[in-house]
């Protein structure tokens, strides 16, 4: 809290490139956001993503599949892994929702739309602090990246790439363990140094972050 109260204040919008935690860009909202939508009768859907199958939405070197019936990856045990769903629909063992970018596949309910006929098995019960909802997820998701990098070399790769564009600063944001908040730090691209900075907001709106990705790191 007093290094953060000591930072220096941002005074400027940047648009150049930066290092993201992966916990920043892939959250709930984004895991929800494979379900096929019915269009209200009242009116139009705004977020249709029935019309984005076929279309490239995120880089290209991003894919992206639901893997429900997952149980372990790298002897981790995954706790999103389920063998029925709230409706009592075994899930398809793997749902490509994303492949090089272009979106392919889409999760559904019981209930038809116009592009998913059937329950795809991911209508799952989700806890409310006084009451179980259910909501349409993938339980487990993986999301690769064709241009991987070791983490190490992350960095150097920021600096050439702001240097390239003629930004005299470049930005990493990292998400510290149990805490939500992002933390900025402002990378000078001729040291190498680094400087928190506070009052600055990250715009991940529509996974923003995913539509140009140089590289990633596992």
């Amino acid at each position: 809290v007093l290094e953060v109260s000591k930072a220096e204040m941002a005074d400027k919008e940047y648009m150049g490139p930066a290092i993201l935690d992966a916990s920043l860009i892939i959250d709930g909202k984004m895991l929800s956001g494979f379900s096929a939508v019915r269009i209200p009768a009242a009116g139009v859907q705004m977020q249709d993503l029935n019309a984005n199958l076929g279309l490239r939405i995120y880089s290209k070197n991003i894919s992206i599949k639901g893997t429900p019936t997952l149980k372990k990856y790298k002897d981790h045990k995954l706790l999103g892994s389920y063998s029925v769903d709230a409706e009592g629909i075994k899930p398809k063992e793997t749902l490509h929702f994303i492949e090089n970018g272009i979106a392919k596949e889409l999760m559904n309910d019981r209930v038809p739309t116009a592009v998913v006929a059937e329950s795809t098995g991911n209508n799952l019960f989700i806890g409310f602090p006084m009451s179980i909802g259910r909501m349409i997820m993938p339980g487990v998701i993986q999301v690769t990246c064709s241009d991987k990098q070791p983490a190490k070399d992350m960095k150097a790769e920021l600096i050439k790439n702001a240097k390239e564009i003629g930004y005299k600063e470049a930005f990493i944001v990292r998400k510290l363990k149990n805490g939500s908040t992002p933390w900025f730090y402002k990378v000078n691209v001729e040291d190498g140094s680094e400087k928190l900075i506070r009052n600055y907001k990250l715009n991940l709106n529509a996974n923003r972050p995913l539509r140009r990705i140089l590289c990633a790191s596992d």
